[in-house]
């Protein structure tokens, strides 16, 4: 089995195959290789009916739903932009915030926002290593 910058090495080098380098970098945590075929992982049952607590404009507590197809990474920032309206979100603080994302590399954290915008959850702002995310509605 063959994850993350292993898998991609893998493809590139070996299999001397840059589609699938850039498909298994564009899945994130969800894709990898075993022995040389690509896997992706369906997650969209993961946090089914998650909920996150918010306070409302009268001052008590109401019920979000989060969409059902996210995953615990793309539910952390989705949560957080919730949390933080209007403010962008760059890969950077997400680790210093996130134990989940500490050690992660920023790159494919940059990937994450870019699914999440594509989905219509919110939108990038800037580009390459300054790109960042904002929860737009």
């Amino acid at each position: 089995m063959r994850l993350g910058q292993f898998g991609r090495d893998h493809a590139r080098t070996k299999l001397k195959d840059p589609q699938l380098e850039q498909w298994l970098k564009a899945g994130g945590k969800r894709r990898f290789m075993v022995d040389d075929c690509p896997c992706e992982l369906d997650l969209s049952n993961w946090g089914t009916g998650s909920t996150v607590q918010a306070e409302n404009s009268g001052g008590g507590n109401e019920e979000m739903q989060l969409p059902q197809d996210l995953n615990e990474y793309e539910q952390i920032i989705l949560t957080w932009g919730k949390e933080h309206p209007g403010e962008i979100l760059k890969a950077r603080v997400l680790q210093q915030a996130s134990q989940q994302f500490k050690k992660d590399d920023p790159e494919n954290i940059r990937i994450i926002f870019q699914s999440l915008a594509e989905r219509g959850l919110g939108e990038v702002v800037d580009s390459g290593d300054r790109l960042g995310w904002r929860w737009s509605k």
